[in-house]
C-alpha cells in the first residue's frame, strides 16, 4: 500500500514598516530585527550606551555572525545601540571606531576585532597613551549562558552544527533526543495510521500533539490531517535537515502568546535565509543490521541582489529511506508478534439447527491438520502464525521538497519578505493477513469467521465426528477462524 501527501506547506508575503525613531520588536521564537534597546533594558547606562559584549553577543545570536577579539579590548567597552540589520556591518564598524576599534571581515560572517593603530589614531588625533599588549589572547563571543534571564532556561536552541554531527535524516530524532520530548507518534507505531503512516508529530511531555505547537520562521506550521481518524500534527518530515539555520524550543507553556495549541510549549524551525553562493551535498546512512538504508541529496543557493539589499535563497531536497518487515530483525524469531489467528484456521464452533451459535465447551477451539485429523489447541510454537514476519514494522519513506526564501531591505525602516515551502511525502507498507473470527465482523451472530455447511464435501470426517460427538443436537455449519494469507 502506498500513499501520497501533496502538501504546500507553507507560504508567507509581508511587508515590514516602522517609524525611524520606533524600535521594531518581536518574539524570541521569531526571526527579529536587531533591538539592544528592547532586549536588555536594564543593561543601558545613563548616556544612553551598552556593553560591546552584550552587543556583539546578540548580533550573533540573530545573525549568526562570529566575531575575534582579545577580551583585553573589548573589556569595559561601551558603545550606541545598533537597530536594524540594514548595513549591519557599516553601521557596527562606526560604533566601534568611536571606541578606538576596528571591525575587519575575514569570511563570510566572520569577523576579527583589533585596537585601532597607533598610525590611524595619530590621523585622527587620537591619544596614543595605551601600550600594545604583547600576547594575544582569540576568544570568541558567544556564550554558553544566555545573558538574557528572562528566557535563560526556557528555550533550548539545536543549532546547524548540532543537526549534522548528530547525522539524522530527518530533524525529529534530535528533538526526540530531549527528554522535554516523546517519539509516541513517530513512523515506528504509526502504521495503521492508514494514509497518515510514517508521520512524526511533536508530543512534548507526553500530553498530547493538539498541545504542542510546531512553527516555521516563528510562524504557526499548516497541521497534517487524518481522516476518518482523530490524530492530527505537524508532520515533522515536512523538514529536511540542511534547510535549517537551527531548532528552537520554549520548553514552558506558552498559550498566553502562541494560542492553545501552545498549551505545553513550542519548537520553532528556522530555516536558512541570506545565503550567499551554492551548496550541494549528499548523505548515505544505514543501521547497526545493514539494513534501513537512507539516501538524500540537496541542493541550496542564494544570491544578494540590489546592491547586498536582498537577498534570495532556494534549495531543493530528495530523500528515500528503504522500509522493514517483521522478519529483517532478530525479535520476530523469538516470539515477538505471535498469533492465534493462522492459516490453517480453528473451529470455534457449530451454528445449530435453530440458527444459534453453539461454542466448544470451556472456550476451547480444534486445529484441523493436513493428513485430515483434528488437534486441540494449546498455543504450541507449531501451531501460532507470526503475524510480524510480513508486516511492516519501518514503512518506506520517499520525500521531495523546496523551499524559497527572499528579502529586501528598502529603507532603514522598510522590509520586505516572501517564503514558500512545497513537499511530496510517499510512504510504502504491507499489512499483515487479516484475521477473521466470531467476535469480529458485520455479523451479529458469526461476525466475520467462515461458516462452512456441515454437508459440504470437504469437511474431514474427523471434524464432523467431533461436532457430533460435542453437541449432539443437528447441526447446520461449522464456524472456523482463519487468518487469510492468500490476500
Amino acid at each position: 500500500m502506498r500513499s501520497f501527501h501533496l502538501n504546500l506547506f507553507s507560504c508567507a508575503f509581508t511587508l515590514l514598516a516602522t517609524s525611524p525613531a520606533g524600535a521594531f520588536v518581536q518574539d524570541r521564537l521569531q526571526i527579529a530585527e536587531l533591538d539592544i534597546v528592547n532586549a536588555y533594558p536594564e543593561l543601558e547606562t545613563t548616556d544612553g550606551k551598552f556593553p560591546l559584549e552584550t552587543v556583539l553577543n546578540e548580533i550573533h545570536r540573530v545573525f549568526g555572525w562570529s566575531f575575534i577579539f582579545d577580551s583585553r579590548v573589548v573589556a569595559g567597552k561601551k558603545i550606541n545601540p545598533i537597530k536594524g540589520s540594514v548595513e549591519l556591518a557599516d553601521t557596527l564598524a562606526e560604533r566601534l571606531a568611536e571606541a578606538d576599534l576596528q571591525l575587519k571581515e575575514i569570511s563570510e560572517k566572520t569577523f576579527v576585532i583589533t585596537v585601532t593603530s597607533y598610525a590611524d589614531r595619530a590621523k585622527e588625533g587620537a591619544p596614543g597613551n595605551t601600550r600594545p599588549f604583547n600576547d594575544v589572547i582569540i576568544v570568541t563571543s558567544s556564550s554558553a549562558v544566555k545573558t538574557s534571564p528572562v528566557i535563560s532556561g526556557k528555550i533550548f536552541e539545536l543549532d546547524g552544527r548540532y543537526l549534522n554531527y548528530f547525522n539524522a535524516a530527518t530533524p525529529d530524532r534530535a528533538v526526540f533526543e530531549l527528554p522535554q520530548t516523546l517519539a509516541s507518534i513517530s513512523p515506528t507505531n504509526t502504521i495503521l495510521f492508514g494514509a497518515l503512516a510514517g508521520v512524526s508529530f511533536l508530543n512534548m511531555r507526553g500530553l498530547g500533539a493538539n498541545r504542542s505547537m510546531v512553527l516555521v520562521n516563528g510562524r504557526p506550521a499548516t497541521p497534517t490531517f487524518n481522516s476518518p481518524g482523530a490524530e492530527f500534527g505537524v508532520d515533522l518530515n515536512r523538514f529536511a535537515t540542511p534547510f535549517l539555520e537551527r531548532v528552537e524550543l520554549q520548553t514552558t507553556p506558552s498559550s498566553a502568546r502562541y494560542g492553545s495549541g501552545a498549551t505545553v510549549g513550542a519548537v520553532n524551525f528556522v530555516l536558512r535565509s541570506n545565503l550567499k553562493g551554492a551548496e550541494a551535498g549528499a548523505h548515505y546512512g544505514v543501521s547497526e543490521y545493514g539494513d534501513r538504508e537512507q539516501l538524500s541529496l540537496h541542493f541550496i543557493a542564494g544570491k544578494n541582489l540590489l546592491q547586498n539589499s536582498a537577498n534570495v535563497t532556494a534549495g531543493l531536497y530528495l530523500a528515500q529511506s528503504s522500509g522493514l518487515i517483521g522478519k529483517d530483525r532478530p525479535h520476530a524469531d523469538d516470539g515477538f508478534g505471535v498469533s492465534g489467528f493462522t492459516e490453517k484456521g480453528r473451529i470455534q464452533g457449530a451454528v445449530l439447527e435453530d440458527g444459534s451459535f453453539a461454542p466448544f465447551p470451556g472456550g476451547g477451539s480444534f486445529v484441523p491438520n493436513l493428513d485430515g485429523t483434528i488437534s486441540p489447541f494449546i498455543g504450541s510454537p507449531d501451531q501460532l502464525f507470526n503475524a510480524t514476519n510480513d508486516a511492516t514494522i519501518l514503512p518506506e519513506l520517499d520525500r521531495f521538497m523546496g523551499y524559497m526564501s527572499s528579502s529586501a531591505n528598502l529603507s532603514n525602516s522598510l522590509r520586505v519578505y516572501a517564503e514558500i515551502e512545497a513537499g511530496l511525502n510517499a510512504t510504502k507498507l504491507q499489512l499483515a493477513p487479516a484475521p477473521t473470527g466470531p467476535k469480529r465482523g458485520p455479523d451479529l451472530l458469526t461476525g466475520s469467521a467462515a461458516v462452512i455447511p456441515i454437508d459440504n464435501p470437504t469437511l474431514p470426517q474427523s471434524v464432523l465426528d467431533l461436532v457430533q460427538d460435542t453437541f449432539g443436537a443437528p447441526v447446520q455449519s461449522v464456524v472456523l477462524d482463519r487468518r487469510y494469507v492468500e490476500l
